[in-house]
């Protein structure tokens, strides 16, 4: 958590404590307060959110340290995102609220799509020319069509 912006990050997209007391939890004893977990709660989700549809064609977390422009728009992302949940946690978010959470949503699919580049990240390795890997015991191997069948009905007949 935490790797695309913090808690003060987000704090900054409120234009008043009240506005950020929607980020309350039980521990909030005064309106006006906010609570610093909640908005890490917010950011996780958001960060998780992104990185479920980042990484269906990238790397994740995304490595923002040396891309300061990369590194500026997936914190707006994330910001975005984080700011939609706390906003949530009010009776009602405004419309305005829901349309740029959608926005980022529908980028976020472009993205995992292929549709959209990020350009500067990592993108996950090249699957072609693999067959398909089994998992089984803690151990891998590729299937190979060609291959001899180590379980058949011949070998498997004295059992």
């Amino acid at each position: 958590m935490g790797n695309y912006g913090t808690s003060t990050d987000l704090l900054g997209r409120f234009g008043s404590s009240e506005e950020a007391s929607f980020a309350s939890d039980n521990e909030a004893t005064d309106s006006s307060t906010y609570s610093t977990s909640v908005f890490n709660e917010c950011i996780g989700l958001a960060e998780g959110k992104m990185d479920s549809y980042i990484g269906q064609q990238f790397l994740t977390p995304v490595d923002v340290s040396s891309n300061t422009t990369l590194a500026a728009l997936l914190k707006s992302v994330m910001l975005d995102l984080a700011e939609h949940y706390v906003w949530i946690r009010q009776p009602e978010p405004s419309q305005a609220k829901r349309d740029q959470h959608d926005a980022q949503i529908e980028w976020l699919e472009k993205i995992a799509a292929g549709d959209l580049v990020l350009t500067g990240a990592e993108t996950l390795p090249s699957s072609e020319g693999k067959g398909v890997e089994a998992f089984w015991s803690g151990s891998n191997r590729t299937l190979d069509a060609d291959g001899p069948r180590v379980c058949s009905r011949d070998t498997m007949e004295a059992f």
